[in-house]
């Protein structure tokens, strides 16, 4: 019967290892729960008008916020990955917004630094006249 052996280095490799992988499972199965829902939703349409543009800075990090007002009232905020969107975007601009929601966006919802998430901007095309 062979016996193992296992160095106090090894033993500590290994616990090391076992800790990263569960750090990781746990990562992905957040990752899963989060971004599924939004990925799998239907795409919306609707009439809006913009109403705020903002670039919000985190050390070298940019993200490049648009907030859109709805036919309701509600105003929605959107983080817009493509500079150049961004900068064809004007506030007072109105046109069709198409995005995608989580149904339990109200739950998704955790504080101020994620109030974007949830939801995900897919495109903006001006009305006509909107120059």
């Amino acid at each position: 019967m062979a016996k193992w052996k296992i160095s106090s280095e090894g033993l500590f490799a290994l616990i090391l290892f076992v800790v990263f992988i569960a750090f990781m499972a746990v990562v992905v199965v957040g990752m899963i729960n989060y971004e599924f829902p939004v990925t799998n939703s239907p795409e919306l349409y609707e009439h809006v008008e913009v109403i705020q543009k903002r670039i919000k800075k985190k050390d070298t990090t940019y993200t490049y916020l648009v907030a859109f007002k709805f036919p309701d009232g509600s105003v929605k905020e959107f983080k817009v990955d493509k500079r150049k969107l961004y900068d064809a975007i004007h506030e007072g601009d109105t046109g069709t917004l198409i995005y995608k929601e989580r149904e339990d966006i109200s739950q998704a919802i955790e504080n101020e630094n994620r109030r974007w998430s949830g939801r995900r901007f897919v495109y903006f095309t001006k009305s006509v006249g909107d120059d």
